[in-house]
């Protein structure tokens, strides 16, 4: 497994930020002068977020998961300028969830929701 991006957007209302989202296999990636670490160190994905400026300039990263494969594989910027990541995660209790991740201008997570095999929506 590789580190890969698997979406690339625009922000509309943030002077034109850039977020990438995707998975990273690797213990470790860094773009632009931040590194972000992969929680399970064991071969298994985590997933991220990077936010870049309109001018070029990494402003942060984030990676998120647990022991099991976890991946982003969408982000969208609504006119307020809020981020939606969508993915899904694997724990050691669940086959497989979707989730629904809100990241702050500084990278926290701020909402999160996730859909689990009895098919409810949890937050």
């Amino acid at each position: 497994l590789d580190d890969i991006a698997y979406s690339v957007t625009v922000g509309e209302n943030e002077n034109g930020a850039i977020y990438l989202v995707g998975r990273m296999a690797s213990g470790n990636m860094t773009l632009g002068g931040v590194t972000i670490h992969n929680a399970a160190q064991d071969g298994s994905t985590d997933a991220f977020v990077y936010r870049v400026s309109h001018q070029g300039v990494v402003e942060w990263g984030k990676s998120f998961g647990g022991p099991k494969s976890d991946y982003a594989f969408g982000i969208k910027v609504d006119t307020l300028g809020l981020a939606y990541m969508v993915g899904g995660f694997r724990s050691v209790n669940a086959k497989f969830d979707d989730f629904i991740l809100r990241p702050s201008s500084s990278g926290l997570r701020t909402v999160s929701m996730y859909f689990n095999e009895q098919g409810l929506w949890i937050f």
